[in-house]
């Protein structure tokens, strides 16, 4: 299951797509999962980032962004036992 941490688009997402922009995608997600507090967010079967998108996996995070839309997102997937 993929928790939802953060999307945003348009106006609201400038300060995200900023950082991404001026500090990378890592300290993209080290910013944004401050919001992570687990099992308080809404969790979907699939990932919600879409094929046009680009991407970047850190720690069980997925940040996900399409500047040209644009939008950005963060989800978090526990990573399965074997």
């Amino acid at each position: 299951m993929y928790e939802q941490i953060f999307f945003a688009q348009e106006e609201a997402a400038e300060e995200a797509i900023e950082m991404l922009r001026s500090e990378g995608p890592k300290a993209t997600i080290d910013f944004l999962s401050k919001r992570h507090d687990p099992g308080t967010h809404a969790e979907e079967e699939y990932s919600s980032s879409g094929n046009s998108d680009d991407y970047f996996y850190c720690d069980g995070y997925k940040l996900s962004w399409n500047l040209s839309l644009p939008y950005i997102g963060l989800e978090y997937k526990e990573r399965e036992e074997d």
